[in-house]
């Protein structure tokens, strides 16, 4: 569990069409909101704000390809492949609108993810 003491939380592995395993968290409940965390890091990274955010928003939180839970390739690790796989996670999801929050690298996932 990245979020020790922190209850209600759902964890799992989103299997792309690819063939990669994404670990991701949920928790709490109202619009979707997926947190994306920075190059080197992990959802850890969001601990400190989420019992804050999962009283009004259904969190989703992505361990991105080679960080943290989720599998780690020997790939390219561009911001074209993890748009992608924010894509495909979203879609394994079921998820078409949701809100974007990222921190350094997952921020400028996020802002690739939405001009494409």
């Amino acid at each position: 569990m990245i979020f020790p003491g922190i209850r209600s939380i759902q964890m799992a592995y989103a299997k792309l069409p690819n063939g990669l395993n994404l670990y991701y968290e949920v928790m709490g409940e109202g619009p979707p909101l997926v947190l994306l965390h920075g190059w080197g890091f992990s959802g850890t990274v969001w601990r400190p704000i989420v019992e804050q955010l999962k009283v009004s928003h259904t969190i989703y939180i992505l361990d991105f390809r080679g960080h943290g839970r989720s599998e780690k390739p020997e790939a390219e690790y561009t911001l074209a492949i993890l748009s992608d796989d924010l894509l495909e996670f979203l879609n394994f999801l079921d998820l078409s609108t949701v809100t974007i929050i990222g921190w350094s690298m997952g921020a400028m996932v996020g802002l690739y993810f939405a001009a494409r």
